[in-house]
């Protein structure tokens, strides 16, 4: 389970990379049509609803190996932490809470990482744009160099938070 999430992580995060989205834009926009559709392209991760699934699978999991190798009552003793019974009406919904609160944790992490680096992708590649409408030919020529050789670099960070995020997200699941 834990090699299938995190290449199916990886797999999304990579095919995400490549710019099929803005392709299809660029080529309604040639062949004269006003709106802009993209049928395709994009990473599955930039999309909360997938990794909130991702989450909902990886506490489902979770909670299914826990009770196959502890039983019924050492579930329960791990989810007390061997407290005294007058602790137990404050430990359990505190617990309980930890358990939704940490796959959560993880979708959000994945979701906020993947919309963070394509933002800072899409605000380089609109630097050249801005600069010419404010600083004529040169400056877009100036600018889009800087931002060409930004936009390599940030592309070569994506791809290495790529890799980084499956592997986080699948090394917390297997703590968890």
């Amino acid at each position: 389970f834990l090699l299938a999430l995190f290449f199916f992580i990886l797999t999304c995060n990579i095919v995400g990379l490549f710019p099929m989205m803005d392709v299809q834009y660029l080529g309604s926009g040639i062949m004269g049509s006003e709106l802009q559709w993209a049928f395709f392209g994009g990473t599955a991760t930039n999309n909360l609803a997938v990794t909130a699934a991702l989450a909902v699978v990886c506490f489902v999991i979770i909670q299914v190996h826990a009770f196959r190798e502890l039983g019924i009552k050492g579930w329960l003793g791990h989810l007390t932490g061997g407290a005294p019974l007058y602790l137990l009406p404050i430990m359990l919904p505190v617990e309980l809470m930890g358990m939704l609160i940490k796959p959560s944790a993880l979708a959000v992490r994945l979701f906020a990482n993947m919309v963070a680096g394509h933002t800072l992708m899409a605000m380089l590649a609109l630097f050249g744009k801005m600069a010419y409408g404010g600083l004529g030919v040169g400056g877009l020529l100036g600018i889009s160099a800087i931002s060409i050789v930004a936009g390599v670099a940030i592309g070569f960070l994506e791809l290495f938070v790529a890799f980084l995020q499956a592997f986080i997200f699948m090394f917390l699941t297997a703590v968890f």
